[in-house]
């Protein structure tokens, strides 16, 4: 096929149907139709991508398939449950790549699209980014009306506040917010721009130690969504443990994790040898999260997957404290 941004030629219409459908078009009146309707060769792609024979011949056996091998596979081989040292060392790592990445490329840390990458940043971009965080906010509204229950709306502690594009419209939303984050750069963004916006009930907090979630107060909603999966899975566990030990009864949580991540294993030791990636990609095992929330009283009231890290795996759980 040509170049998406070309116009769209008949030969490419068929090209189309071969290559996406498997099959040659019904009729010259068909490949016409197409042909008149659509503009570019990009616009007859999606339109391929997105049509019910596509999805019914490639995505829905993909997606089949992808999930037998989660449901039949052997249990992942993954570590979360180490020494302090190891704890330490770990924190550091993810310490130095969010510094790292709040300095180079704040915007792209939390929306990893190639339009948000400080080179392409224009400020429409940065304007669709923080439009962005009002439909993740909605969820809290979302799930407390699918499970039948109303949280307390006075603190919410929202984990990995980043440039501060969700935490504008959780604000809207509570009473009071913490944002907290480990990237010293993007907290900064946020709080400029909590400041731009006249969000004078937000208070963005650095954390750079477990020390300092311990000190975090007792609040009413935990809010997280694309944070925790770039943290190893005994940090991610330590957070959950920390933070849901601290939910106000009448409160609760709404967080996403993946934790049926194909073919992923994590290897403590070895990890601690790997290079630093740009940005990681971790999964912690859904019996671990339940444990935890049993452990500090917290009824799982719904549980969904979603698509946050592109792929299978990933699960939003939302939970109350009675």
């Amino acid at each position: 096929m040509s170049d998406p941004e070309e116009a769209l030629t008949r030969d490419d219409v068929v090209q189309g149907y071969r290559l996406f459908l498997g099959r040659t078009p019904e009729s010259d009146d068909i490949i016409d139709a197409h042909h008149g309707h659509m503009k570019t060769v990009q616009a007859w792609r999606d339109a391929l991508f997105n049509s019910e024979e596509f999805v019914e011949r490639h995505i829905k056996p993909a997606t089949v398939q992808a999930m037998d091998q989660v449901l039949y596979g052997p249990p992942p081989a993954v570590d979360h449950q180490v020494s302090a040292d190891v704890l330490k060392a770990m924190l550091e790592r993810v310490r130095e790549q969010w510094t790292s990445l709040g300095e180079q490329d704040p915007h792209w840390s939390v929306l990893s699209s190639p339009d948000f990458r400080k080179a392409s940043l224009t400020p429409e971009k940065i304007a669709d980014l923080k439009r962005s965080g009002q439909r993740e906010a909605q969820l809290i509204d979302d799930f407390e009306a699918r499970a039948g229950v109303a949280l307390s709306r006075g603190t919410c502690v929202e984990l990995g506040a980043g440039v501060g594009r969700i935490t504008r419209y959780l604000s809207e939303k509570f009473e009071r917010v913490i944002a907290v984050d480990i990237s010293p750069g993007n907290l900064e963004l946020c709080a400029e721009y909590m400041a731009e916006e006249g969000a004078h009930n937000v208070e963005c907090r650095l954390v750079s130690s477990f020390e300092d979630f311990d000190s975090l107060p007792e609040f009413d909603v935990l809010f997280s969504v694309i944070v925790l999966q770039h943290n190893p899975p005994p940090i991610q566990k330590l957070i959950l443990r920390s933070l849901f030990s601290r939910v106000r009864p009448g409160g609760g949580v709404l967080f996403q994790i993946p934790t049926h991540i194909p073919g992923y294993t994590f290897d403590a030791e070895k990890y601690l040898t790997e290079p630093l990636r740009e940005i990681e990609m971790h999964s912690l095992p859904t019996a671990v999260i339940l444990e935890e929330m049993l452990r500090y009283r917290l009824r799982l009231l719904d549980v969904t997957p979603d698509p946050f890290i592109g792929g299978l795996g990933s699960f939003t759980f939302f939970a109350a404290k009675f």
